[in-house]
């Protein structure tokens, strides 16, 4: 999780998921805790349930445009300045295929 201020990252808190195999059935809870606070959420593969579950709490879920957590901070750090936008993920748009691989 990063926290921007000025268009800067000014704090960043590595939150780990427990459950990166999907095996819990409680899965989709941790992962809304795991994100709980936060405004945005920057996602390279998210499930349809999970998009609605995010904008139904008021937080904004965009696509990522890389794997590199340092790469999609740096995108998003440039959309705020100008650059153009992370894709705006909807519930719609996450229905599209994706596989869940760990990192």
């Amino acid at each position: 999780m990063f926290g921007i201020r000025d268009r800067q990252v000014s704090s960043r808190e590595d939150r780990l998921n427990p459950d990166p195999e999907h095996v819990d059935p409680a899965h989709h809870r941790v992962m809304l805790d795991l994100v709980r606070g936060c405004q945005v959420v920057i996602a390279g593969h998210i499930g349809p349930p999970m998009v609605t579950s995010l904008v139904q709490m008021g937080v904004q879920v965009l696509g990522a445009p890389t794997e590199s957590v340092d790469g999609v901070i740096q995108a998003y750090l440039r959309s705020l300045r100008g650059a153009p936008a992370l894709e705006a993920l909807t519930s719609s748009a996450a229905e599209e295929p994706h596989e869940h691989t760990q990192s």
